[in-house]
């Protein structure tokens, strides 16, 4: 039964905790500057997502955040990851096409074998949750793509968006898709990943997108630094 999925999804940011897991509320949360966009509280969010009547739907819509979260996936990227992108053994990911979804509606989506820029078109490393995550949901899941319906069809990406902004709203906070790609590279600033390499994950046709969110994050922990350091002192003019 795919709630095994279900289960494994939501429990394994409470096992695998990080100490840089921005979105999973941790020490470093109040680093984050409010421009960065990023989810307050994930592992709430993902609970939410994970209970309904429909288990594979949960199932799949927990997939689609773990993805964004782990991987930094654009929504039509993710939409359009097929099993064959996928390798389990080699613990890797080949983004290489997107879901068609814009302007039309669920019969009529189709993936293009081609991504948003040159640059997003890359291999990138499975992390070791998203890894237990994956091989799971591929034991309940034997149609081509990653994320779809129980009888193989698209995940629609503008349902899965309304349908998980409303439960953030429950939850006390708004959502949008992007913020999945703004949480994922504000972790690698916050886990002491240097510039280029954040680049390079994020896929970003620009170096300077990725910059700039580093740029902001390490201008708030410079100024926590100093706080921190002086906090206890007051400076004896007279001396």
């Amino acid at each position: 039964c795919p709630r095994i999925l279900v289960t494994v999804c939501y429990t394994l940011l409470r096992r695998r905790t990080h100490r840089h897991d921005t979105i999973g509320r941790t020490q470093d949360h109040h680093l984050v500057p409010a421009s960065a966009g990023v989810i307050p509280d994930f592992r709430k969010l993902l609970d939410r997502v994970s209970t309904g009547w429909n288990t594979f739907s949960c199932g799949a819509r927990a997939m689609f955040l773990l993805l964004g979260y782990y991987l930094g996936l654009r929504i039509s990227e993710a939409s359009a990851l097929k099993w064959e992108d996928v390798d389990l053994v080699r613990k890797t990911v080949t983004v290489r096409r997107q879901l068609v979804y814009v302007g039309i509606n669920a019969p009529e989506y189709y993936t293009i074998d081609m991504t948003k820029t040159q640059k997003s078109r890359a291999t990138l490393p499975i992390p070791a949750p998203l890894l237990d995550a994956l091989e799971q949901w591929r034991e309940y899941n034997p149609y081509p793509y990653v994320l779809c319906l129980e009888d193989g069809r698209f995940l629609d990406p503008k349902q899965t968006r309304r349908t998980i902004k409303d439960y953030a709203a429950d939850l006390g906070f708004s959502f949008h898709p992007h913020m999945l790609r703004h949480t994922f590279i504000t972790n690698l600033v916050l886990a002491g990943t240097d510039p280029k390499t954040i680049a390079e994950l994020a896929r970003h046709k620009s170096p300077v997108t990725s910059l700039q969110i580093y740029t902001e994050i390490t201008d708030v922990r410079m100024a926590e630094a100093v706080a921190r350091t002086f906090e206890d002192e007051t400076p004896d003019l007279k001396a």
